[in-house]
């Protein structure tokens, strides 16, 4: 096989898991600037001279974006308590933290103007009410579609739609799954000392930093993490196993594929230290060699999501 086949092969075990990561956090992204549309909203009144003046100072205002002072466009948007010339300043943009020190900010430059305020308002858009059942609901949702479902659904489109014309495995081979789950338990065990060992080397304790669920956790988001924790697995594996491993051992063998598998997996989660790092090339190893040795995504998934379950019911038992 020439160096250029080679280098190709390479590349294309590599998209697989680029896509997931890149969709992944285009939605968290995409999540967070949904959250920042609050807009803080000052009614005033004044001479025309002060509104002029204290229409420069909130649209150069440092602190908040999209100032704005104009007439509302209807009558019917202007307060009741207001006269038919007062005008509006906001800020829009905002986060869920930032509207009410935005309003303070609006309040504060009407006043130094010597603008008379008739009403004030916030306003939160696209925020999910968490104080109801249905709302908490409605909020985990949300959070199951962008952080797991859409990322994920892309992902898997991709592999089915590449798998014929890449020639790769079955990731569920039939008659696979007793033997897949088995060899998934079996390595828990192992997983769970390795990763005590690491935690140790750090002068960490058995599960480590990451933190739990906090007594008292309503159902709801229970289950979101629950789901999280136990189909982030398929997603990953689906990229750096059921894809990556076959296309790469193309080109440089089964172990070094192993070990190329492991690296991407560990990267894709981003590791703010050298602990993280030591645990994602552990778990990405171990689940890298359960692939080699049952070419099924039964072990891998089950060894994953096992571990994530475990760590997860520690950290909760420890709080």
């Amino acid at each position: 096989m020439t160096l250029r086949r080679k280098l190709q092969l390479l590349a294309m075990s590599l998209l697989l898991p680029a896509v997931l990561l890149a969709c992944t956090h285009v939605f968290v992204a995409a999540l967070m600037r949904v959250g920042d549309s609050d807009r803080a909203i000052v009614w005033a009144q004044g001479e025309p001279s002060a509104i002029a003046a204290v229409r420069r100072q909130v649209e150069s205002n440092q602190d908040f974006r999209n100032g704005r002072v104009e007439i509302p466009a209807l009558p019917r948007y202007r307060p009741a308590d207001c006269a038919p010339e007062a005008v509006e300043l906001s800020f829009g943009g905002l986060g869920a933290h930032d509207a009410q020190a935005a309003r303070d900010a609006l309040e504060s430059h009407a006043e130094q103007g010597g603008l008379q305020i008739c009403a004030t308002d916030i306003f939160l858009l696209n925020d999910t009410r968490t104080d109801d059942a249905a709302g908490r609901a409605r909020f985990v949702a949300m959070h199951l579609l962008l952080y797991l479902v859409v990322p994920g659904g892309v992902a898997l489109c991709v592999f089915w739609m590449f798998r014929e014309q890449f020639a790769l495995p079955a990731p569920f081979p039939a008659g696979s799954a007793a033997r897949g789950l088995a060899w998934g338990l079996a390595a828990l065990p192992a997983l769970v000392a390795m990763a005590a060992a690491i935690n140790l080397a750090f002068g960490l304790p058995w599960p480590g930093d990451r933190p739990g669920l906090a007594p008292g956790t309503d159902a709801a988001t229970v289950g979101m993490v629950l789901a999280l924790v136990a189909l982030s697995p398929l997603f990953e594996e689906t990229a750096c196993r059921g894809w990556l491993i076959p296309l790469a051992e193309r080109a440089i063998g089964p172990w070094a594929a192993a070990a190329l598998s492991s690296f991407v997996f560990a990267a894709s989660h981003l590791p703010a230290s050298e602990r993280e790092w030591g645990l994602g090339l552990m778990l990405g190893a171990v689940c890298s060699l359960l692939y080699l040795r049952t070419r099924s995504l039964w072990a891998p998934i089950t060894a994953n999501a096992g571990f994530s379950l475990l760590m997860l019911a520690a950290s909760t038992a420890l709080r």
